[in-house]
């Protein structure tokens, strides 16, 4: 009996190792908002989240988050720039409730000198006005050349981002910056499929318990 009772505690054990792992992709928002206004030199919002000034590029979703930033990733010449006023920050939403785990940001970097984001905050949200929202990190970003820098921010789900800009590197009237991305982790099974794999499994393991009770009852029929 004690031996039945341990096979099928193993049973159950081996069937829920079929574990779930993390795979992270970059994903960028569809749209973004700011009440700052353009400064004249006319460099959009659209300019963060559309890939203008990447290179390489990504494909949303897809792309893998390791494995893109596992190279060198550059921005060139897209950038946005606003006039810099007392209360600072860009919107971004992604269209759906995503997984929020990291980010990345190219600053306007080389060229534009004391204008760059320097400290900033992040907030996520399911709510469009952020009446409730998630304090997720505050983070400070090199002045330097124009590759990624990747910050980890505490796992959040939200549909919404809030990028708070709380000082740049010391212009008084403009601010700005390069591009920015986001890591969404989906939950996926390995192996796979999950149900198929716990099927085979529970069908072994019923199988051998009821071999077991067929020596069982053979045995006590020849006693």
């Amino acid at each position: 009996m004690k031996r039945t009772i341990l096979f099928a505690v193993a049973c159950v054990a081996v069937m829920f190792t079929v574990e779930q792992v993390q795979a992270g992709v970059v994903i960028s928002p569809v749209s973004a908002s700011s009440p700052l206004p353009l400064n004249t030199s006319g460099f959009p919002l659209i300019n963060l989240i559309n890939q203008s000034g990447l290179s390489p590029k990504f494909t949303s979703g897809v792309t893998d988050w390791d494995t893109y930033f596992a190279g060198t990733v550059l921005t060139s010449t897209g950038h946005w720039i606003a006039q810099n006023k007392t209360v600072n920050y860009v919107d971004f939403d992604f269209g759906s409730t995503r997984s929020l785990t990291r980010l990345a940001m190219w600053n306007y970097g080389t060229g534009g000198g004391t204008s760059s984001v320097k400290d900033f905050t992040i907030l996520t949200s399911n709510d469009s006005s952020f009446a409730s929202f998630q304090n997720v990190g505050s983070f400070e970003l090199d002045n330097g050349p124009r590759t990624a820098q990747v910050f980890d921010i505490s796992d959040s789900f939200g549909r919404y981002a809030r990028l708070e800009i709380d000082s740049n590197y010391g212009f008084s009237h403009t601010v700005g910056f390069g591009e920015i991305v986001f890591e969404s982790t989906t939950l996926e099974p390995t192996p796979e499929p999950t149900s198929l794999a716990i099927f085979g499994i529970g069908a072994l393991c019923m199988g051998a318990g009821a071999a077991r009770r067929r020596r069982k009852e053979k045995q006590a029929a020849e006693a």
